[in-house]
């Protein structure tokens, strides 16, 4: 095709291929969100963790000198 139906048919093909790359990184970007946000969530949950040891270190510590010996 020549002249203005291949021009249009060239654009069309053009904006179908950008459209598809668009939709393409929409899900790659979709992923990348939820694996972020499941690595927030799985730090989170460690920071709790060692927030949780540190505090019954501490209580346990307190205990030993308590009982007369000398914490770890």
């Amino acid at each position: 095709m020549t002249g203005y139906g291949g021009l249009v048919d060239n654009l069309q093909e053009e904006r179908d291929r950008l459209t598809a790359k668009v939709t393409e990184n929409e899900r790659l970007l979709a992923e990348a969100y939820a694996a972020l946000a499941g690595e927030r969530a799985d730090k989170a949950q460690l920071q709790t963790q060692i927030t949780e040891l540190t505090l019954e270190n501490a209580r346990l510590r307190e205990q030993i000198t308590q009982l007369g010996g000398t914490p770890p």
